[in-house]
């Protein structure tokens, strides 16, 4: 439990140095002449099925343990 919650605060921090460095970084992407686009719902979609389809995979070759590393990693 101590692992997990020390985890998920690391996470809470890089999520948040992350979101307070975009802009600079953004701005050097520009003065290099890169335009940022959201991506388009159809993209989205397509990483989520290529993420299930990976995690489908992964499951059916990790076994029992693999299984129970994925129910603590995706509850219910």
């Amino acid at each position: 439990a101590a692992m997990l919650q020390a985890a998920a605060a690391a996470e809470e921090r890089a999520w948040a140095l992350a979101s307070s460095e975009r802009p600079a970084a953004q701005a050097v992407l520009a003065s290099h002449g890169i335009t940022l686009h959201a991506p388009s719902p159809r993209l989205l979609a397509e990483l989520e099925q290529l993420g299930q389809t990976m995690l489908a995979e992964w499951r059916a070759r990790a076994g029992e343990a693999g299984a129970r590393v994925l129910g603590e990693l995706r509850p219910g």
